[in-house]
């Protein structure tokens, strides 16, 4: 399992609310959650845009047999299913930007990150030893290298890590935005 949502996981409550209806009539809908991250169940949001089309076109053709007038319900059906086509249609954007690498998906970022940190974090670790190879330092010399080198290594080590990845990510937003 993830500890993180996946790109396209929703929640049950989050769903709901976007489709315009409560919790308990989500959840007779029987979708099969493709995730759980610890008591909250997450749903595909293709998935839930899916059932939602498919109720919507068999009420439109329930609609077009009975040729009533159109009531405010109807009409803000309408907009609920406008709104999912335009959710659905930048479900798919992300995903083909995703697949044309114009962008990745935040938890791969934070994963490329740590793996990168930690590698240069290991070859900093041993340059003490190659500064007192190459440059003949004494012990004391070398011990200070150390301390350097550590504080540095320790920074590093650090910008892989989720909140760091966070924090950079908004300042990004708001120096882009």
């Amino acid at each position: 399992m993830t500890d993180k949502p996946q790109i396209g996981w929703v929640t049950a409550k989050d769903a709901a609310k976007g489709v315009g209806i409560n919790g308990r009539n989500f959840l007779k809908w029987d979708l099969v959650a493709v995730g759980k991250i610890g008591r909250t169940n997450y749903y595909l949001l293709s998935d839930v845009i899916g059932v939602r089309e498919k109720q919507a076109y068999e009420k439109g053709q329930r609609d077009a047999r009975s040729e009533d007038a159109e009531s405010p319900a109807e009409g803000s059906e309408k907009d609920n299913r406008n709104r999912l086509v335009a959710a659905q249609a930048d479900a798919q954007e992300m995903k083909n930007e995703v697949a044309r690498h114009e962008t990745a998906p935040f938890a791969f970022m934070t994963f490329v990150m740590s793996k990168a940190a930690n590698v240069i974090a290991g070859v900093m670790d041993g340059m003490p030893v190659e500064c007192m190879r190459q440059l003949n330092l004494t012990v004391p010399e070398v011990e200070k290298v150390k301390a350097i080198v550590s504080v540095s290594a320790d920074s590093i080590a650090n910008l892989g890590n989720d909140e760091w990845m966070e924090m950079t990510l908004d300042e990004f937003i708001e120096e882009t935005g």
